[in-house]
């Protein structure tokens, strides 16, 4: 279990267009907590949303908070400074994703992330895969607290598509 004293003692880095709550969720799902948990635990204030229905697009938080975070994860400040989601008004209304950008990561393979750019872009299709756009919304946040158990949906969602048009 984490504490508010404890040094976390695995924090992945944060990729260069990752959107915050994509980091802070990948974070809680190295823990296997919610992302509320991880807040608490952690002893800072970040805005995500009622009932955390809108962790995925938590912005980040004041100085002392992410001082805070940086010294759980050790690592600079900086770092995680640079994570800002330019969020759309219909943020809390839907998320945007791209299916193959989201698990196709060319920095890791292994680690499936959030960019920012798709909650500002406000739902503008992937230019680099056309039809592999599609939205959720804040109840889907909800019931999946993290990124590892949001991921599961995703894919999970992906499968009963495909699987329903090849009948």
């Amino acid at each position: 279990m984490l504490t508010h004293s404890s040094l976390w003692p695995v924090a992945p880095r944060p990729f260069g267009d990752e959107a915050f709550g994509s980091w802070f969720g990948r974070v809680a799902a190295k823990y296997g907590i919610s992302v509320l948990e991880l807040a608490e635990s952690a002893g800072v204030g970040i805005d995500i949303g009622d009932s955390a229905s809108t962790w995925l697009g938590a912005a980040v938080p004041g100085t002392s908070a992410v001082r805070r975070l940086a010294q759980l994860c050790r690592m600079p400040a900086a770092e995680l400074r640079r994570l800002r989601p330019e969020a759309s008004e219909g943020l809390t209304k839907r998320f945007y994703y791209c299916y193959r950008c989201l698990y196709l990561n060319p920095a890791d393979v292994t680690t499936p992330y959030w960019k920012a750019q798709w909650l500002s872009d406000s739902g503008s299709p992937c230019l680099l895969h056309a039809n592999s756009g599609s939205w959720l919304t804040p109840s889907h946040l909800k019931n999946h607290p993290n990124m590892r158990r949001l991921l599961r949906f995703i894919s999970r969602k992906r499968y009963t598509v495909e699987w329903s048009a090849a009948r």
